[in-house]
C-alpha cells in the first residue's frame, strides 16, 4: 500500500534548546530516522513541512535521503496545528485521499508500525492513531504519528467551532481508530517506536 509520508518539522524546539530534527540518533539525524522508517514502510512521496527557506537549507546538509518535497508552513495558526493544517492542504491539493503523518521528533519509530497501520485502515475510518495508556504525552495520544483521510480531517481542523482547541478536540466528529497496546502485542511491534521526546532530560 503506497501512501505518501508527511513528516513535520516546523516546531521551534524551544524545551529541547536543540533543534530535534537534526539532533543524532544511533548517529543518524531525528528527522532521517523518521523519513527511513517511512520510506521503507513503502510510503510515497515524502513530504517535509517547515517553517522557512532557511531550514530547508540546513536541514538539506543533515539528510543522505534527497528525495523530498519541502512545504513551508503558511496557516495563519501558529504551532504544530498550523504546521498540521499547511500539510494537509499541500495533501488535498495534490488530490490525496490518505496520508501518513509522522513527526521529527520520534526517532525510534520503525516501519514495522506503519506497515502495521496497512493492515488495521479501512474505508470506514478517518483516523488511526496510536492511544497507549502507559504514555504520559498527549494524554497517551500520538497525533502526529497517525494515518489520516485528508479532506474530512482538514475540514474539521479548520472547523471555526475548533479554531482556540486542541488537536484532538477535531475528533470528535470522525470515525477514529485507537491503536491500543494490543495492537502492538498483536503485531509484535515495540510500543517505544511511538516515543516522542521534547526535552534533553527524557533521552535515554
Amino acid at each position: 500500500m503506497e501512501i505518501p509520508g508527511i513528516v513535520l518539522a516546523g516546531g521551534k524546539s524551544n524545551r529541547m534548546k536543540k533543534d530535534k530534527a537534526t539532533l543524532l540518533w544511533n548517529g543518524k539525524p531525528w528527522i532521517e530516522c523518521v523519513i527511513n522508517a517511512l520510506v521503507n514502510a513503502g510510503c510515497n512521496p515524502i513530504i517535509v513541512s517547515i517553517n522557512s527557506q532557511d531550514d530547508i537549507k540546513r536541514l538539506k546538509m543533515h539528510l543522505n535521503y534527497n528525495d523530498v518535497t519541502w512545504i513551508i508552513d503558511d496557516c495563519e495558526i501558529e504551532g504544530m496545528k498550523g504546521g498540521l493544517i499547511t500539510s494537509l492542504r499541500y495533501a488535498s491539493e495534490m488530490g490525496w485521499d490518505v496520508v501518513q503523518l509522522a513527526p521529527c521528533d520520534t526517532p525510534r519509530v520503525k516501519p514495522e508500525l506503519f506497515k502495521m497501520y496497512n493492515q488495521i485502515w479501512s474505508e470506514k475510518f478517518d483516523i488511526i492513531v496510536p492511544n497507549l495508556k502507559n504514555n504520559e504525552n498527549s494524554e497517551g495520544f500520538e497525533p502526529l504519528l497517525a494515518r489520516v483521510r485528508v479532506e474530512k480531517y482538514l475540514s474539521e481542523l479548520t472547523n471555526p467551532e475548533y479554531e482556540n482547541s486542541r488537536i484532538l478536540d477535531s475528533y470528535s466528529k470522525l470515525n477514529v481508530y485507537l491503536v491500543t497496546e494490543n495492537d502492538f502485542e498483536n503485531f509484535n511491534i515495540d510500543q517505544g517506536c511511538v516515543s516522542n521526546y521534547n526535552t534533553p532530560e527524557e533521552i535515554i
